[in-house]
C-alpha cells in the first residue's frame, strides 16, 4: 500500500495517518507512506510540483507492483 499525505491536511491530521501506518504494518502489512511537507488535503489534484511529485510517486508504486 502507499500513503500520499501533506503534512497541512486539515482533513485527515498526520496522527491519524501515522496511527494506520503504524496500525497496519503491526498487523503484517507492507506500507510506504509519503509525505508532503506544508501540502493541503487534496494537493494532488491542483497543479504544482507537490503534485508532480506524489504522481510520479504514485507511477513508480504502482510500476513496481505489477513488475513494469
Amino acid at each position: 500500500m502507499l500513503v500520499v499525505a501533506g503534512t497541512a491536511d486539515g482533513n485527515v491530521p498526520n496522527e491519524i495517518v501515522d496511527r494506520f501506518v503504524a496500525a497496519y504494518r503491526a498487523r503484517g502489512g507492507r506500507v510506504e507512506l509519503a509525505r508532503y511537507e506544508g501540502a493541503p488535503h487534496g494537493f494532488g489534484n491542483r497543479p504544482g510540483p507537490d503534485a508532480e511529485h506524489a504522481i510520479e510517486t504514485i507511477e513508480r508504486f504502482i510500476a513496481g507492483q505489477i513488475g513494469a
